[in-house]
């Protein structure tokens, strides 16, 4: 399978600025050609409104092909404009042709025309993630503030604390490089699977080292924490064991019969009509 994406969700451009230029990147099966489009959408940022100018094109992949580089022409306005924005979409050619091709999840960008320019900042998007450990990776996400000029680098680096490398998740260590325009990045960290019940652990991720035309911004620190999935399936396992205990138990009162037949017909679309209802409560507490 051949994944085609974005290299960036989110891009910037100044409005005094010719292009934007975007890169289109294939992951997984690379030894075949295939063939994707891309369009662009209006937001706040128009054709109509001299913004930019309309591209809708194909872009073909030869076989060891693994990425493409497509500019958006950007229209300088004579007034000064506040920030606008407008999107650039990846579509398959044709869906029912295209086996063997899917269009990933850094999909459609949106390109910011900025009308002020301020100074720019690498910097953790969210101070706290949580993910499943069943999840496979923890997606981190790194975002450009301001004015992304020209080209900057940040280091991304895992950090042991309850959880610990090599057990819930593998280390990392990395530069990520914002090319100019880009305000977005996003790093996978591998999470592992060890089937611990009730699990609740964390680890850090940290961020060090920029370079180029920008500086750290105040998110340079985030906290990732790994749940179980057990853990709900458990609980609801749990409480339905209770409630058939309860019911079993109570069986031999007098006002038993009286109460189930109440509950069951509080509890059913047909007014306790068990044997016609989808989703009867024998089938959820087996009685």
């Amino acid at each position: 399978m051949a994944l085609i994406e974005i290299a960036a969700k989110h891009y910037a451009v100044r409005s005094d600025d010719k292009k934007i230029r975007l890169k289109i990147l294939r992951k997984g099966n690379v030894k075949c050609r295939c063939e994707i489009r891309y369009e662009t959408m209006d937001g706040t940022a128009t054709v109509a409104g001299a913004d930019y100018v309309s591209v809708a094109r194909n872009v073909v992949f030869e076989a060891g092909e693994i990425e493409k580089l497509v500019d958006v022409q950007i229209l300088n306005g004579k007034e000064p404009e506040p920030d606008e924005t407008f999107y650039v979409k990846l579509l398959l050619t044709d869906p029912a042709t295209a086996e063997g091709i899917r269009i990933g999840e850094m999909n459609p960008a949106e390109i910011t025309i900025i009308g002020k320019v301020d100074a720019s900042t690498i910097q953790f998007k969210d101070r706290r993630l949580i993910v499943k450990e069943s999840a496979g990776c923890a997606r981190v996400k790194l975002e450009r503030r301001g004015t992304p000029l020209e080209p900057a680098s940040a280091t991304i680096s895992t950090v042991d604390a309850e959880a610990k490398a090599g057990i819930d998740y593998a280390e990392l260590k990395k530069e990520v490089r914002f090319e100019s325009g880009e305000t977005e990045k996003v790093v996978e960290v591998e999470i592992h699977d060890t089937a611990q019940l009730d699990k609740n652990v964390s680890f850090r991720v940290n961020l060090t080292n920029v370079s180029g035309a920008a500086t750290l911004g105040d998110r340079r620190s985030m906290l990732v924490s790994i749940t179980s999935d057990d853990e709900f399936a458990a609980k609801l396992a749990e409480a339905n064991r209770l409630c058939k205990s309860l019911l079993e138990e109570e069986e031999h009162l007098p006002w038993r019969q009286a109460w189930r037949k109440q509950f069951v017909a509080a509890m059913n679309v047909n007014d306790g009509d068990v044997s016609c209802s989808t989703c009867s409560l024998s089938k959820v507490f087996g009685f």
